[in-house]
């Protein structure tokens, strides 16, 4: 579903709408050239909130929701993706529960997730009974070295041809060797596709996280991306390998060294969403009545930059009851001249964010046209 990156995210003022970007709560949601995509399982977690509440396996909406079958076909781990302190309420629609929400999310993410809880509006039928979904995480790794702020903007081009200038952040010489295991080269053809990751630094040693940044070879979608990339982290290290390079062979280590360049743009997207393929459905229908969804809403806001990233999502479900009515060579590799690494971000790549161990990242970004970089106007 289509969602417009908000200047303004208050629910209650008027937005100003920049370039489109689109936020998905089915990881297979094919890329568009040209359009940036962002997906996060808050969306999930708050889904299995709701079906928790209910005690269901899976909930059946009229008219048919695509969304709804993609949600409850999704298998994950939640305990292993989401960060710690992630907070989810699901109970009935109180006064006092609104406001209970709405603390701790001010506390949590700030005064425009606790808007999203609107005043309390008791039951204007006989036989309605009201509930309340959410879910929040935020999670605010940093690198454990800072990299240097590129005050040159450097020329991105999306995937329908457009070139923007671009503001990033990155490294090269004699910096570039400083990072030591912190910069991990995951996969590189030698051609201009591969996969680097990133160490966080969380202040928790029981919440590892990292950062991939990968282009999208082959993949169309975050699903088989997102899987390979997850190969990716769980394969064997291999810190120095041979590589051959038009008829020359050369030694190539998965660190950066001092004859390597990395370059990525700053990173920012605040959305507010609304999905209206969930929201005003009907389910759980019996002879007694029937539940509807209210309008399901998501506020997004993430950002990186040369010291680190930030991340905070809620997500808002509003259900009401109505009654009824490695390479072998004989030259040994460290006698090979260094391979000069060049990881240059300008052109489209995913970025992906994960805890150790999950199955599933926690966000992952598309990043294809400007909406979501820090262009030279």
């Amino acid at each position: 579903m289509a969602c417009a990156v908000l200047h303004s995210v208050s629910p209650k003022a008027p937005a100003q709408i920049s370039a489109p970007v689109e936020t998905t709560l089915d990881v297979a949601e094919p890329f568009r050239d040209g359009v940036s995509l962002v997906w996060s399982p808050n969306g999930q977690a708050a889904w299995d909130s709701l079906k928790a509440y209910h005690k269901v396996d899976k909930i059946v909406m009229r008219p048919r929701s695509v969304t709804a079958e993609t949600l409850d076909a999704f298998k994950w781990d939640q305990s292993k993706v989401l960060p710690p302190d992630t907070l989810i309420f699901a109970e009935d629609d109180t006064p006092e529960f609104r406001e209970r929400v709405r603390t701790a999310l001010r506390k949590q993410v700030g005064e425009n997730a606790a808007r999203l809880i609107e005043p309390y509006e008791p039951p204007t039928v006989v036989g309605m009974k009201k509930a309340l979904i959410v879910t929040s995480f935020v999670a605010r790794p940093k690198f454990p070295s800072s990299f240097i702020p590129d005050t040159n903007p450097k020329r991105f081009r999306d995937r329908k041809g457009n070139a923007f200038q671009a503001y990033g952040f990155g490294t090269q010489g004699k910096h570039a060797g400083s990072h030591g295991d912190n910069v991990r080269v995951l996969a590189d053809d030698l051609n201009d596709q591969f996969a680097l990751r990133f160490t966080f630094y969380t202040g928790d040693d029981r919440d590892r996280q990292c950062m991939v940044l990968s282009t999208p070879g082959t993949h169309q979608d975050f699903e088989s991306a997102l899987k390979d990339i997850k190969e990716l982290l769980g394969k064997e290290r291999i810190p120095m390998k041979a590589v051959e390079k038009e008829g020359k062979r050369w030694r190539y280590t998965d660190t950066l060294s001092p004859n390597d360049e990395l370059w990525l743009p700053d990173i920012h997207a605040t959305t507010l969403c609304e999905y209206p393929d969930l929201s005003n459905k009907r389910y759980l229908e019996s002879g007694g009545g029937y539940w509807i969804l209210g309008p399901v809403k998501q506020l997004l806001n993430m950002r990186l930059n040369h010291e680190g990233a930030l991340v905070e999502t809620t997500f808002v479900v509003p259900p009401t009851f109505l009654s009824s009515g490695a390479d072998k060579n004989a030259v040994p590799v460290d006698q090979l001249p260094l391979y000069p690494k060049r990881f240059i971000f300008d052109r489209p790549f995913i970025a992906s964010f994960w805890r150790e161990g999950a199955d599933w990242p926690y966000l992952a970004c598309w990043i294809d046209g400007p909406e979501m970089l820090t262009v030279k106007k």
